[in-house]
Parts: C-alpha cells; sequence; structure tokens
C-alpha cells in the first residue's frame, strides 16, 4: 500500500480556524452596513455583498491548488507558512480596497453620471453606464478580492491533513462556530461602539495576528501516512455534482428567505445579520452532525427532502404564521421582556424557524462529500469551489433575477428546481458523474419554470388588515415589491412597498406632505430652485410648483418606479409630472448630492420611515451637511418626523442631529403626530408670514384650509418649538456615518401591537409646546399674529382646527395625557 505526504493536526488550526471565520463575519457585516450607505438600498447591497462574498470563495477554492503551488515554487515555505501569508494578504487587500471605494465619484465623473432615460411617458436621468458601474464595481471589488484569499484557505488546509478522512467537516464546524458568534457580537454591539471603520479595523487587526502566529509555525514535516493503493482507490475522481446542487439549494434559499421574510414579517433590526447567522448555525450543525454520526447518503437525502418540505409547509401556513409569531411576541414576551428585548426576540425566533432546518438539511451534503473525497485522497478544492459558484447561482437567480417577474413566482420556480435536485441526489449514485440525463432534467425544469404561475399571492403580505382592497398595478425588483393599493370604502389609494404604505392619498398623509413644503417656500423671500428627495406620491412635488416663484424643481428617487406609477396618483398631485419645470433624477439622494450641481433655494425630504433598514443615512450629520452644501444663502430645508415611529430615543438622535447641522430651525405638527423639522442657513424670521400669507396662490391657501388652518395665525400656532426649545434636545447623541443610530434601536411589529408599546404611547413633556419660548421669539420679531397665535395656544381647546388636528398631550398642561 503505497504512502503520500501528510502531517500531523495541531489543535492550532482548527482555533485559528475558527478565528477566521469570525473575523470574516466581521468583515461582511461591517462591509454590510457601509456599502448600505453607499448603494442606497438594503436588498441591493444584500446582493452585492453576498455575490461578491461567496463569488470570491468560490473563485479561491478553485485556484487554491494552482496558487499555493505556484508560492511554493517562488517562495517555499509550504505548509502553514503559506496559510499566515494569505492571512496578512487579506489584511491588506481588505485595507487598501476598502479606502479605494470610499473615492468620490463626483469629480471622476462629473456631469456625465447622467443620461436620459424614461419611465413609461416621463423622462428621467438614469446613471449612466459607468457611475452604474463604478458604483457596484468598487464595492464589489473591495469585498470580492478578499474573500478571493479567504477561498484559498480551506482546500489547502485540507490538503496538508490528507491522513483525516473527517478533517474537512471538522475544520469546516470550526470555522464556521466563529463565524456564528462574531455575526451577532458584529451587528448587536461593535457596530454601534466603534462603527463600521471600528468594527473592520478590528477584524483587520485579528487577521494580521493569526498570520504572524501561523507565518511562526515553520515548514511542515512530512510524515509517510497510508494510503489506499490502486485497487482501493476509485476509478475515477470523486464526482462534485452533489455539492453543486447543495450550493444551488443554499443560495436559492438564502435569497428567497430574505425576500419571504420582507414580506412576511416586515423589517427588523439586523435582519441581514440574523439570517447570515441562522444560515451559518445551519452549516455549523450540519458539519458536526456529519462528522460525528457519519450518515448514510440516503439519510441526507431524507434531509433534503424535509428541508423541502418544511419551506413548503411554511408558505402554505402563511400568513397564519408570522401572525401567530407576532401575537406571540407582542402579548406574550412583553410579559417577560421589555418592549424592545421581545421585539428582537420575535425576530429572532421567526427567522430561526423560517431558514434554519432547511438550511442545516442542504448544508450536509457538502461535508459528506469532501470527507468522501479527502478518504480517497482527492482535493477538495473542486467540490467546495463547485458548491460556492453554484451557490452564487442560486442567490442570484431567485434572489435577483427572478425578483423582476415577482417574488411570487421565484418562489415557485425555487420549488421546482428543488423538487428536481432532490430527484437526482436519490436516484444517482453519488460516485457517479453527473450524465446527460440529469442535464436534460434541469433544461426540462427550465422549461416547466417558464410555465410556472406568475400571479400575486398576496396573502403572503401580512399585517395589511381587513379592509377590502384591489391591485390596481405592481412593480417588482430585487430592492421592493411595489404596488398601488386602493381601498374599496373610500377609494383612497397608497403606494405600497412590500407589505408597507410608503405614501398616500388620504387625508392626514396628504396634509403634512403639502404643509412640509408650503411654511418654509412662505418663509423664503423669493424661493426659485427647489430640490426633493423620495417622491412618493407627488403630493409634496404638486405642492412645491404651486408656489409661482419657483423656476425649477429637482425631483431624486432610489426607486425608478415610483415615476412610472405615479399615473394612478394624477387625480391627487394634478398630474405634477406633467409639469415642464421639474427634472427627475433615478438615484440615491446622498450619491445626487455628491455630484457637482447648482445651489437650490430649498430641499425638503420624506424619506421611508426612519427605523427602516438603511434609512438613518437619509437622518445622518453628513446628509445634513450635504444638503447644507447644496443650499443658496438663506435656504431653507425640511424634514419629516413621524414621532410616533419611534421611542423617545429615536426622536432625540433625529432632532439633535438636525439642529447640530441647522442651529436656526424650529419644529412644527404638519398634523396629529407627523411632525416637520425646518431648518435655514441662517436666522429664520416669521414676521414676514402674514402677508406671503394673504399673497399666496388660491390653491395654497386651500392647501392649509382641508385641515381647519384658514388664517396665518392658526398655520403659526403649529410650531412647536424654537431654536432655544431644540437645544434641550442636544443631550441624545448625533446619527454620524458609519456607527448604528436609529438602526440599533428595534424595529418590528411588536411595536405596534404590544400593550406597552414605547412607540405610539406620548412622549415625555419635552417633546410638547413650548408656547412661552415661541411667544418671546414672535414677539420680538414683531410677528402680527402675536396675540392671535398667543390665544390659540393659551386655551388650544377652544380652537376647532387644532382640536381636531394636534394631539391634546402635546401642550404644558396635558402632556402627560394618555391617548
Amino acid at each position: 500500500m503505497p504512502s503520500t505526504p501528510s502531517h500531523p493536526v495541531p489543535k492550532s488550526v482548527f482555533v485559528g480556524y475558527a478565528f477566521s471565520g469570525a473575523f470574516a463575519l466581521a468583515f461582511q457585516t461591517a462591509w454590510y452596513q457601509a456599502f448600505v450607505d453607499r448603494l442606497g438600498a438594503a436588498s441591493l447591497t444584500f446582493l452585492v455583498v453576498m455575490t461578491a462574498f461567496i463569488g470570491g470563495l468560490g473563485a479561491g477554492s478553485y485556484f487554491s491548488s494552482h496558487v499555493y503551488s505556484w508560492a511554493d515554487r517562488r517562495f517555499g515555505g509550504h505548509g502553514l507558512v503559506n496559510y499566515g501569508r494569505t492571512e496578512l494578504l487579506i489584511t491588506l487587500s481588505v485595507l487598501l480596497l476598502y479606502v479605494a471605494s470610499t473615492i468620490p465619484l463626483g469629480p471622476v465623473l462629473g456631469p456625465g453620471a447622467y443620461r436620459e432615460g424614461s419611465a413609461l411617458a416621463h423622462s428621467v436621468r438614469v446613471p449612466s453606464v459607468l457611475y452604474f458601474f463604478l458604483r457596484i464595481a468598487l464595492p464589489f471589488l473591495s469585498i470580492g478580492v478578499p474573500c478571493f484569499g479567504m477561498g484559498l484557505t480551506f482546500p489547502y488546509l485540507c490538503s496538508l491533513y490528507k491522513q483525516s478522512g473527517t478533517f474537512p467537516s471538522r475544520l469546516y464546524a470550526a470555522n464556521t462556530a466563529g463565524a456564528c458568534v462574531a455575526v451577532l457580537a458584529s451587528e448587536f454591539y461593535l457596530l454601534r461602539v466603534i462603527g463600521y471603520d471600528g468594527t473592520l479595523l478590528l477584524a483587520c487587526a485579528g487577521t494580521l495576528c493569526l498570520g504572524l502566529f501561523f507565518m511562526r509555525a515553520g515548514p511542515l514535516e512530512v510524515h509517510p501516512v497510508p494510503r489506499p493503493d490502486a485497487a482501493e482507490a476509485p476509478a475515477s475522481p470523486l464526482p462534485a455534482f452533489p455539492a453543486i446542487i447543495s450550493g444551488l439549494l443554499c443560495g436559492g434559499l438564502q435569497g428567497s428567505v430574505f425576500v419571504f421574510l420582507r414580506l412576511t414579517y416586515g423589517p427588523s433590526r439586523g435582519a441581514f445579520a440574523l439570517l447570515s447567522f441562522f444560515a451559518i448555525l445551519g452549516i455549523f450543525c450540519a458539519a458536526v452532525y456529519v462528522r460525528r454520526l457519519r450518515p448514510h447518503r440516503s439519510t441526507l437525502v431524507l434531509l433534503c427532502w424535509a428541508s423541502i418540505a418544511w419551506c413548503a409547509t411554511l408558505w402554505m401556513m402563511e400568513p397564519r404564521l408570522s401572525e401567530a409569531v407576532i401575537r406571540f411576541g407582542s402579548f406574550e414576551l412583553t410579559r417577560l421582556f421589555p418592549t424592545d428585548l421581545a421585539a428582537g426576540l420575535t425576530a429572532f425566533l421567526y427567522t430561526g424557524l423560517i431558514i434554519f432546518f432547511p438550511y442545516a438539511g442542504f448544508s450536509t451534503v457538502l461535508p459528506h462529500t469532501c470527507d468522501r473525497i479527502q478518504e480517497a485522497g482527492g482535493d477538495v478544492s473542486a467540490a467546495y469551489a463547485l458548491n460556492t459558484i453554484s451557490f452564487l447561482t442560486g442567490l442570484v437567480l431567485f434572489g435577483w433575477v427572478l425578483q423582476y417577474v415577482n417574488p411570487f413566482y421565484a418562489m415557485r420556480v425555487f420549488g421546482l428546481v428543488a423538487l428536481a435536485s432532490l430527484v437526482l441526489l436519490g436516484l444517482r449514485s453519488w460516485s457517479s458523474p453527473l450524465p446527460g440525463k440529469g442535464a436534460a432534467t434541469f433544461v426540462a425544469v427550465a422549461g416547466l419554470s417558464v410555465l410556472a404561475p406568475r400571479d400575486l399571492d398576496m396573502k403572503l403580505l401580512a399585517g395589511m388588515g381587513s379592509e377590502p382592497y384591489r391591485v390596481l398595478e405592481s412593480r417588482s425588483s430585487p430592492q421592493q415589491f411595489m404596488w398601488v393599493r386602493e381601498n374599496l370604502p373610500d377609494k383612497s389609494r397608497s403606494l405600497m412597498f412590500d407589505r408597507f404604505s410608503m405614501s398616500g392619498t388620504r387625508f392626514p398623509g396628504s396634509i403634512y406632505m403639502r404643509t412640509m413644503a408650503h411654511l418654509p417656500l412662505l418663509l423664503h423671500e423669493a424661493p426659485r430652485e427647489a430640490l426633493l428627495i423620495c417622491f412618493g406620491v407627488g403630493v409634496t412635488a404638486d405642492s412645491i410648483r404651486k408656489h409661482p416663484s419657483i423656476e425649477k424643481l429637482d425631483i431624486v428617487d432610489l426607486n425608478r418606479d415610483v415615476f412610472s406609477l405615479n399615473r394612478f396618483f394624477d387625480s391627487t398631485n394634478g398630474n405634477v409630472l406633467a409639469d415642464p419645470r421639474i427634472r427627475l433624477f433615478w438615484d440615491d439622494g446622498r450619491q445626487f448630492l455628491r455630484f457637482p450641481g447648482g445651489l437650490y433655494d430649498f430641499v425638503t425630504m420624506e424619506p421611508p420611515p426612519p427605523l427602516h433598514p438603511g434609512i438613518a443615512r437619509l437622518y445622518s450629520l453628513e446628509f445634513y451637511e450635504s444638503i447644507k452644501s447644496r443650499l443658496r444663502e438663506g435656504g431653507f430645508v425640511s424634514q419629516w418626523l413621524p414621532e410616533y415611529q419611534m421611542n423617545e430615543e429615536g426622536v432625540g438622535m433625529i432632532i439633535s442631529t438636525f439642529t447640530e447641522a441647522f442651529p436656526d430651525a424650529f419644529l412644527f405638527v404638519g398634523i396629529e403626530r407627523e411632525l416637520v423639522l425646518v431648518g435655514r442657513t441662517g436666522p429664520i424670521s416669521f414676521s414676514g408670514f402674514p402677508d406671503a400669507f394673504e399673497r399666496a396662490q388660491p390653491s395654497v391657501r386651500r392647501d392649509f384650509e382641508s385641515s381647519g388652518q384658514k388664517t396665518s395665525a392658526q398655520v403659526l400656532s403649529r410650531v412647536m418649538q424654537t431654536k432655544a426649545a431644540l437645544t434641550r434636545w442636544r443631550m441624545f447623541r448625533v446619527i454620524q456615518d458609519g456607527f448604528s443610530s436609529l438602526d440599533s434601536i428595534e424595529l418590528g411589529p411588536v411595536q405596534i401591537l404590544a400593550p406597552r408599546d414605547s412607540f405610539r404611547h406620548p412622549k415625555s413633556a419635552r417633546l410638547s409646546f413650548d408656547v412661552e419660548g415661541t411667544i418671546r421669539v414672535f414677539r420680538e420679531q414683531r410677528v402680527r399674529d402675536t396675540g392671535e397665535v398667543e390665544r390659540i395656544l393659551s386655551n388650544p381647546a377652544l380652537d376647532p382646527a387644532t382640536r381636531a388636528t394636534v394631539p391634546a398631550w402635546y401642550f404644558p398642561a396635558s402632556s402627560q395625557t394618555r391617548p
């Protein structure tokens, strides 16, 4: 029986590879959060990060033997020294490419950043091909290149210890154990304490130490180890097709579940981290199971069938399942824990319920395949590489490409592919290559997928209530499922993102959208150019263009479909997109502000709810500073602040950040609990408002009158706090790029349903009308309506409009009143 060179396995290899997995997931978590800031959309960032991460691992694994053979010839030091060198190179590549990804594109692209496009009948300026390429390529390279180095290491270490048939599954388990711990520690602690860059640097320091430790190991001594002779060895290398199928199913499952969670449960804190945690935990459990119990392949096939049955059962149980979990969290867990913790535990429970078992079942195939190849004296690099590449294929196909049809169709096709894959796993010997008939099976499934139903399974969109409705039209993309909902009782319409209404035509919403434009514009002496970030249903845009002095209105939105779906809201916004003064841009608002452009007299934003994933970046100090750089002297900015959608900490952070950038500011009530912050690049004077209100266009006056504000005094009486009173919020920390802030506040449906909900309950007296301070400011500025404003604020219950549209607990005498 011949022998093959091999080496004893030191425990330091498993410990070191556990730390390597921990650092890799710390990198991934920091990359995800950092690139949400740059790409603008959480779903797009998820796909970019995952495809670059997994693609880099797969490519590195595939070329592992070639790279290390070259390194041995060029530098010597075969063994753990090569592994140590790789960790050092990973550290260097992370640092250099992350810095390169921060290069501002504005000076590079200049006016060539946009080209003419269209959204049905409307002309839209869309990112140029070069801009779009660089925007995706820079993050992709800064993730993919280091991950290429990470992918080199698993096959290489397996090649050093061929005497251990279970070494691949043991190494895999160690790596994923470290990754499980790191992903939670990074998301829920490090990102908040030391920020994205700090987490990245900490992981770099750890990787550097790991590399230096193994560099000291020196070349390994070679020990002859018995190897099966030719008669005992397999006639041909073991095929990797089971690993390919496992990767395809795991990738398709992770891409599908990311969308499924969005549709059924809604946004929650750390959704990406929780999904990664349970996927990695599933891999860890699968590797431990395979190593310890050495199951037969028929057992693994049964586990895979059980996994797909689990997925199908959960799908059929929706929305009853998600509603049951949410009710459990809202009414049972909140008895034991604070509401925020109960919401976090509920998201943890539901995410694990959806993905852990099926992911673990599909993941058993890879360590089993790698162990069999290792026992036969083969090279696991091909199996590991093909597994990661097929994972990438499944992720892109089901999480990206098919999402453009709709998410329900993507899930149905995934089910067909999974069934075909499991049939092949069950019927074919794993020691035989995938035959031509197997390939033909996949071709047939692809053909059948064209015939799969494409209708909308709207029951999955939980939380829509019992009110009857109909879907007027929908658009689907990897970013979200967007649709127009018409509520049948009153014929009102809403623009829905997944299961949430982002904007609509009902009375309260349309009032504050108009007021947040009208009030600042009437305070401005002569506004000519305006910028609107986030279009919604066009109500705010319609309000801006009603002011005759406006010569140009630029509108920027990350979702081009909001422009094409706007025809369903023409009756509400007066067909606003037909106005020749308007220019449409399909881009992220933050990126748009970084490109060279003109100055504005007024900028307003109405982004999605502040606690939704990736939205805190539109409330950060850096964002406000970029707005200030595009405002003319004396220009105004207004910002929506829905205080009932967050706790007092969130409200405090937003106000503290806004007033840090715009010290001259005030807070007013749009309607009910829809508040608006207004700032200016200079002192704010209310003295000219009564005259401006009287000169305003009839359509502007009608917008105010729709909420009972018939006089300028009634409008000014909505001013809750002025500059001096807003300083009381400076105790809250400022929202900064690179740190968890609003997204560190637990978000989920539990906060809405829980009896002890801290979001919808009135805040402390800090969020109340500063009557004395406001009246003092008005008197100092000699505002004509000061006396009438004081009368209204002194006894708001006597004013019908105030009584109907402003909560009583906003006034000091009743600030502790509960609704």
